[in-house]
Parts: structure tokens; sequence; C-alpha cells
């Protein structure tokens, strides 16, 4: 597992990185292929970010954004208190 310190609104995040392969058959047209990569927030076990790759012709790669709206802070303290 490796680690890696990522920019989320301002602020650094030291990051556990974690990458798997999951199995997915649609019938879109679209489908996330190959290994995703996820990053999860050391202090809070909160996932950071999330990679996943897509066929869209040749070696392109997406990165959608994630997005965390409401106070971290109390959430931050929250899960440190182990409720």
């Amino acid at each position: 597992m490796a680690k890696k310190d990522i920019e989320f609104e301002g602020v650094i995040h030291r990051c556990r990185v974690i990458d798997f392969k999951v199995p997915v058959s649609t019938s879109s047209l679209v489908t996330p292929t190959g290994v995703w990569r996820i990053y999860i927030d050391e202090q809070t076990g909160i996932i950071m970010r999330l990679e996943l790759k897509f066929p869209l012709g040749g070696n392109a790669k997406l990165t959608p954004p994630v997005a965390i709206s409401g106070d971290r802070y109390l959430l931050k303290n929250y899960i440190s208190k182990g409720l």
C-alpha cells in the first residue's frame, strides 16, 4: 500500500493509496476498465479521491472530482471519537 499527499480544498491530506481491480460488466458503451485507485485519508478514514479508467480511445484517463459537503471538521471529530 502506497502513501501520497493530495490537496483538497487548500489542505494537504496524507492518504493511503490502494489499487484494485473490479470485474465490471455493463451494457453501457463506456465501462470502467483496468486498475481502480482509491485515496483514503490516514487521519479520518474518509475517501478523498477515486480514480477510474475508461476506454475513451487510447490511453485517456478520467479522474472524477469528489465533493464533500457540510462541516468536514465536525465529521472528523465524530470519527475520532469512534461514534
